[in-house]
């Protein structure tokens, strides 16, 4: 195949093969509280497809065979301890996990495969309760960090491709007869300006904070149902974090503004 750079990869046969275990347990303390745990694995081969299509130099013509990017799979320890409730009203969980691996995938600033040590931590938090017959509150709440080893061999801070920053949502629906319901959903995304140490480049770039408003209303008309939505009802002008951590300027997309949509549905 010719890639996107104008260089040949040919075919081969590249091998990989892991026996993974998992084991989860749960505890129920009562009726509505419950402790639960796991360990498992998990088994990863990297963006092959990204590295093939973009190996070599720009116009050089060269010629690659695809075993030339076997690369040593990575293989990942997953821990997770949290508990649950669910009541009639009020719900929640909350949930720690940890992952770590010797092999942690990361891209250099010319796209190059890069293998370290890496961990990730973080913990989860959701919420719902039901006021009354017409109306429920909700959220959730996210936070995550991670470090690998770099080339200098010192701990830096994964990038914002790999580590979202901070989440939180909300939402209320209001329910003002059978049959109609409405959502308004607030997100906000934190800021986080990762210390990518001397490896800095691609994929870099820090995240700045922005909130995103969402509402919706669906109700049922003759036979369906009807809906109606507005996306970024506040028609925040914004870049979505993920376009903010490539730190390239073909990444620097806006989001999208107000956004309105109509659907109708009929079950049959």
């Amino acid at each position: 195949m010719l890639n996107r750079f104008g260089n040949t990869v040919t075919g081969d046969t590249l091998e990989f093969d892991e026996v993974l275990p998992n084991i989860d347990t749960v505890v129920f303390l009562n009726d509505t509280w419950e402790v639960f745990g796991s360990y498992s694995q998990s088994f990863s081969i990297a963006e092959l497809g990204r590295v093939i299509r973009d190996s070599g130099t720009f116009g050089a013509g060269d010629t690659f065979s695809a075993k030339t990017f076997e690369t040593v799979a990575e293989t990942v320890d997953n821990y997770e301890l949290g508990f649950r409730h669910f009541g009639d009203v009020f719900a929640f969980s909350a949930v720690a996990f940890y992952s770590e691996s010797d092999n942690g995938t990361t891209f250099d600033q010319d796209l190059v495969l890069q293998k370290f040590s890496e961990t990730i931590s973080g913990i989860e938090l959701a919420a719902n309760y039901i006021f009354s017959d017409t109306v429920s509150f909700g959220g959730s709440a996210s936070w995550a960090e991670g470090e690998r080893d770099s080339q200098d061999n010192e701990k830096v801070d994964l990038d914002n491709t790999r580590i979202s920053p901070m989440k939180l949502t909300a939402y209320t629906e209001f329910r003002p007869r059978p049959g109609w319901q409405n959502r308004l959903q607030v997100m906000y995304v934190g800021d986080r300006e990762p210390d990518t140490g001397a490896d800095a480049g691609f994929a870099s770039g820090d995240v700045s904070t922005y909130t995103i408003v969402d509402f919706s209303s669906s109700f049922d008309l003759g036979p369906g149902r009807f809906n109606v939505a507005v996306a970024n009802l506040l028609n925040r002008d914004y870049y979505p974090a993920v376009n903010q951590a490539f730190n390239a300027n073909f990444g620097f997309s806006k989001g999208p503004g107000r956004t309105l949509s109509l659907g109708y549905s009929v079950d049959y």
